[in-house]
């Protein structure tokens, strides 16, 4: 994938759509910049703020953050969430 982006007076890169797809990126994501055999990298850098599942509609589901994350363990983490209120089955 190759696109030419302009930088504007203040330093600032507006990424192509294509690519922030690509790599899960949205706005407040953060990229290390790195200047590698004279050239610019951008690596994502992965947030801890986020976490890989949340809740939508009462259900825990695994957020669209690119991240990889342990399902089971989010469903031991919702299953003694469950009992500590109560709700255990």
């Amino acid at each position: 994938m190759k696109d030419t982006i302009q930088m504007d007076a203040s330093g600032r890169l507006v990424l192509p759509k294509p690519v922030r797809e690509r790599l899960n990126l949205r706005g407040g994501s953060r990229l290390r910049a790195e200047v590698v055999a004279g050239r610019v990298e951008l690596v994502p850098v992965a947030s801890e703020a986020r976490p890989a599942f949340k809740k939508k509609s009462g259900i825990t589901v695994l957020a669209k953050t690119g991240a990889r994350a342990d399902a089971a363990a989010a469903v031991a983490a919702e299953r003694e969430e469950q009992e500590a209120r109560g709700l255990a089955r």
